[in-house]
């Protein structure tokens, strides 16, 4: 029996035919691992292994980016070979037989291994059959079979793919279609970032409706589709009347077209990104899906990922790159802002935990208070698009809009107005009808020259025409020209001009009578 079993053993080449489901079946989850993961169709012992590989090899260079079991069954169905592959129902059981797809080189290093091992062992049957012969070359046969044996070396994959810049530089691949106009697009991760209870939930609420309905989102086209909320902040009634207060603040009918719109309401059944990772592809399709949002993402974390850690921020964003690159979708974190004043702080500075939140994401927006009640200030940076202006947003319950008609202008800073009105008193105080170096000025104000706020008050002075310049002043005790400037009247003096930013601004050349010679 034993002898039997290795007789059996060695007819069967070295082969995983598991690993070669899992691994196709993950390329129909994971489109964007088809480029590092290449399926040669040679490397799988299957006959019918080969044949969808090669479909879906041919399918993703001629630019297909959805290949599941329905696009490959087409284009065998298409070629006359669908039944060679084992049919449509041999394709369904592809995807079924996926543990999980993230761990497709897994599975593609499994299979590469075992055709390294049937091109070993035919390559030393080749020598073998040779050296049987008995006018064959002994030299040759040994040179012949060192070459062989060094390109069978068996070596794991590398996980580096490099690409040649410049055929990119001279014919640039499509970008991934925009899912929200100059914003977001198929893959990309963005943040909706502001205090608690600003109506975050309500922005973020609408854009979905939006997306669902084809309607434009805050002034920019969206592509229409379906979309999912993930909320684990609110039961299930609560979210399903704000839908009904959104829905009819927009005057959208029952009888109006509509894609499909589904929410998951985890609230008190803590889940993790994990979980969304795992659960989410099985239900909906990668690339079924224009939107999913996740409000809020500080409930995601737990289970040994902290939110003010910078580690486990990259690793949770890290996390869910590889989601949205399953889902082939763009996702939405709705999260909040620090405690305290926004006002003074960049936009990649707000949000609360770890710092690098801002920078793995390829959309950072965030809503902060207007000096006016009843507005807020939308702003945003961005990696895949050009840079977007501040805009206004009006908060008329349950809708944002955006206020064209009033200026995108944050309150001042208690703080920084107090820093600019003191280094504002040290600038007049050292200015007078008599010229002065740039650098001596800022020396004497005990700051640098191109260090705010002194630089902006210089700038301010400058465009009222407060102060005249000339790069051609030649300071006491130097021969060398540099910058140098004095106040443009003799009647104008420190006490004068002094007063707040606000009073500098409001100066004008007309208000300054011109030098006397």
């Amino acid at each position: 029996m034993i002898d039997t079993d290795i007789e059996r053993s060695a007819m069967v080449p070295p082969c995983d035919e598991n690993a070669e489901r899992a691994f196709i079946g993950s390329l129909f989850f994971m489109n964007s691992a088809i480029d590092v993961v290449r399926p040669e169709p040679e490397i799988f012992y299957s006959s019918q292994n080969q044949l969808v590989a090669e479909t879906i090899v041919t399918l993703w260079d001629s630019g297909c980016k959805a290949i599941d079991a329905v696009t490959v069954g087409n284009e065998l169905a298409r070629t006359g070979r669908l039944e060679d592959a084992g049919g449509v129902p041999y394709l369904m059981t592809l995807s079924e037989a996926v543990p999980h797809a993230e761990h497709v080189r897994y599975y593609a290093r499994i299979v590469r291994e075992k055709y390294q091992r049937r091109q070993l062992i035919y390559k030393c049957e080749q020598v073998l059959s040779e050296a049987r012969r008995p006018d064959s070359d002994i030299q040759h046969i040994v040179e012949h079979a060192a070459k062989m044996l060094q390109e069978s070396q068996i070596g794991s994959q590398s996980r580096l793919t490099f690409n040649d810049a410049w055929q990119g530089a001279f014919k640039p691949p499509q970008m991934r279609e925009c899912v929200i106009e100059g914003l977001l697009r198929r893959g990309e991760v963005g943040n909706f970032i502001a205090s608690t209870k600003t109506g975050k939930s309500w922005f973020a609420l609408m854009l979905l409706i939006c997306i669902a309905t084809g309607r434009d989102w805050l002034g920019r086209r969206v592509a229409r589709g379906n979309v999912l909320l993930i909320d684990n902040e609110l039961h299930r009634e609560t979210i399903e009347n704000r839908i009904a207060a959104v829905r009819f603040a927009m005057q959208i009918e029952q009888d109006e077209h509509k894609e499909r719109f589904e929410y998951l309401s985890c609230r008190g059944d803590w889940i993790s990104i994990q979980d969304l990772i795992e659960g989410i592809p099985a239900k909906h399709p990668p690339g079924s899906l224009n939107m999913i949002v996740i409000d809020a993402k500080y409930r995601l974390f737990g289970n040994g990922l902290e939110e003010n850690s910078n580690d486990d921020q990259t690793t949770f964003h890290n996390m869910i790159d590889k989601f949205a690159g399953v889902m082939n979708c763009p996702i939405v974190l709705v999260h909040h802002s620090t405690k305290g004043d926004q006002t003074g702080k960049a936009v990649t500075d707000i949000g609360s935990g770890g710092g690098s939140q801002s920078r793995t994401v390829d959309l950072h927006m965030v809503i902060r208070p207007h000096q006016q009640s009843g507005f807020a200030v939308l702003d945003a940076t961005l990696r895949s698009f050009v840079p977007v202006e501040p805009m206004t947003l009006r908060w008329n319950w349950p809708l944002w809009t955006v206020a064209h008609d009033v200026e995108p202008a944050l309150p001042t800073n208690a703080k920084d107005a107090e820093r600019v009105s003191v280094m504002q008193t040290k600038v007049l105080k050292y200015l007078s009808e008599d010229w002065i170096s740039l650098s001596r000025l800022a020396e004497r104000c005990s700051t640098k020259k191109d260090r705010n706020p002194f630089a902006d008050i210089i700038d301010e002075l400058k465009e009222s025409g407060a102060i005249e310049i000339s790069e051609n002043y030649v300071p006491p005790n130097s021969r060398k020209a540099t910058t140098g400037l004095r106040l443009t009247s003799d009647k104008m003096t420190s006490d004068t001009v002094q007063g707040s930013l606000s009073d500098v601004r409001g100066l004008t050349s007309d208000r300054l009578p011109p030098r006397q010679p």
